[in-house]
């Protein structure tokens, strides 16, 4: 598996990573986003923080960072977290471990930049997705409901979302 930041040249495979996982959840009852801001992704690829995890040629998930998010964590935002936003996993590869992938490599990336903290955010009214964050390492820090705010992607206005914290071993 490799993990690398995503291209212009991705974005087709990437919206079609999205529309996949979008269509899975759905499908199933979720929650889900209505689609992605084809606008904001372009931004988030052209800045070099959106990422896609490959296997054997395929583009198996996808996931944005950020380095500072105050518009979601308000006075929580210290400058020591990084931040995961808009994971998505092909229905075929989910359950194989990918998460812990991102994870790890995030993890990585955030001490790399002297970060103490992998954070992230996700609807709260999912309380399966949000036991499946705390299963693994995540803690929950509260809730908060997201503005319509023009940095936002607007497939992130107006949502209750419960707010995920890892600390980082040393």
């Amino acid at each position: 598996m490799t993990i690398r930041a995503s291209g212009h040249a991705d974005i087709a495979a990437i919206q079609a990573v999205y529309d996949a996982a979008i269509a899975h959840q759905r499908a199933r009852g979720l929650h889900v986003w209505e689609g992605v801001d084809a606008e904001a992704l372009a931004k988030e690829v052209a800045e070099g923080t959106h990422y896609g995890l490959w296997k054997d040629g395929t583009l198996c998930a996808v996931f944005g960072i950020c380095y500072h998010d105050p518009i979601i964590w308000d006075e929580l935002e210290q400058g020591d977290a990084l931040y995961l936003h808009r994971i998505a996993i092909i229905p075929d590869y989910m359950g194989k471990g990918l998460f812990g992938e991102i994870v790890a490599w995030s993890a990585a990336h955030a001490r790399q930049h002297h970060r103490t903290r992998l954070r992230m955010d996700t609807w709260a009214i999912n309380t399966k997705i949000v036991s499946y964050y705390e299963n693994r390492g995540f803690r929950t820090i509260g809730q908060k409901l997201t503005p319509a705010h023009p940095d936002l992607p607007k497939q992130n206005h107006d949502l209750l979302v419960t707010l995920l914290e890892m600390t980082l071993e040393e």
